[in-house]
């Protein structure tokens, strides 16, 4: 929730920095994908392979 916060007020606050807008999708989607996987992970028990996946994520 934190990384969504920051990354939201730094669009708004430091758009005078132009990398500043992309890195802030990227970290607000890499967020949201990682909840995602985490949910699936959990809901729907998901093959082996995607275990490493979720967690190359969630480390990145």
């Amino acid at each position: 929730m934190l990384v969504l916060i920051l990354s939201f007020w730094s669009w708004r606050k430091l758009n005078y920095i132009r990398e500043i807008k992309f890195f802030a999708i990227v970290a607000s989607a890499a967020i949201i994908i990682q909840g995602l996987m985490g949910a699936g992970q959990v809901v729907f028990g998901q093959p082996l392979y995607f275990s490493p996946s979720f967690t190359n994520i969630s480390l990145a």
